[in-house]
Parts: structure tokens; C-alpha cells; sequence
């Protein structure tokens, strides 16, 4: 039961923040065209800086957009908010699933002492979760909050 719960929330945390995060670099020299057509009466080295050839890839700027947000204050604090956030949504009906499977253990136990004891181990691994990741979000608004009031 143990190595089940551990094993769900490191499979959520290695899966949920990896998904769309992916970088695009943008090389197309600034104040040009993003197209392959020249406008005619231009030359298309008109805007590669000097000693760079325009061949080979060097020169001009190179932009990483944030895949992320569309905002330009989006910092380390607004990126692990999200991720928290993610995480909450997967692990919260996990956590309230074991709790209702300890509670199941509990009923079905009918006296018996191993089975309490199994019942037991379960609900304390299922609270020690919860306060897991539900104190990984409350230390992230503190964080966020401590800079937000420092900064301001």
C-alpha cells in the first residue's frame, strides 16, 4: 500500500510537469521578413549584421518564447504555482481514494488485529500524502507571498 501511494504521486510529479513544456527558438534576424520570399528591391542580407554570414546560421537574434504563459512577468514562482497546481488536481482525488480505502479496510476488519493494524498503516499513509502535498502548496503561497511583499 506503502510503495503504491509513493510510487502514484512520483509517477504524477515526473509526468504532469512535462507535458507541453517545450522550448522554441525563433532565429529569424530582427526586422526581417519570417517568410522565405524577398521583397523585391530588398536584399536579403540587408539586415544580417556585418562579418556574419547569412548562410550558416550565425547572426541575427535568436528569441526563446515562453511556451508557458503569454506573459511577460511569468517568473520561477508563477511556473512551480502551476505545477503545484497540476499536481493538486491528480493527488487530491488519490488522496481521498485511500482515505475511503482505509476506511473500507477498517469496516471490512471486524475485530481482527492485523487487519486494524492494515487499516491503521493505511489512513496514516494516506493523511502523511495529503500533508505532503497539500504542505508543498502552502509553503509555495508563502514563498510567493514573502517575494510579492518584498518587491512591492
Amino acid at each position: 500500500m506503502k510503495n503504491f501511494f509513493i510510487g502514484a504521486v512520483v509517477t504524477t510529479m515526473m509526468i504532469v510537469p512535462v507535458q507541453g513544456v517545450v522550448f522554441a527558438a525563433d532565429t529569424v534576424p530582427s526586422g526581417s521578413n519570417s517568410g522565405n520570399s524577398v521583397p523585391s528591391g530588398s536584399n536579403p542580407t540587408d539586415n544580417v549584421p556585418s562579418g556574419a554570414n547569412p548562410g550558416s546560421g550565425s547572426g541575427g537574434t535568436v528569441k526563446l518564447t515562453n511556451p508557458l504563459s503569454s506573459s511577460e512577468n511569468y517568473n520561477l514562482t508563477d511556473f512551480l504555482k502551476s505545477v503545484i497546481a497540476i499536481i493538486l488536481v491528480f493527488a487530491i482525488p488519490i488522496i481521498v481514494l485511500f482515505i475511503m480505502y482505509a476506511g473500507f479496510l477498517f469496516v471490512t476488519a471486524r475485530g481482527e488485529p492485523a487487519q486494524i493494524q492494515k487499516a491503521r498503516a493505511a489512513l496514516t499513509w494516506a493523511v502523511i500524502g495529503g500533508v505532503i502535498v497539500l504542505g508543498a502548496w502552502a509553503i509555495l503561497e508563502v514563498i510567493q507571498g514573502t517575494i510579492t511583499a518584498i518587491t512591492k
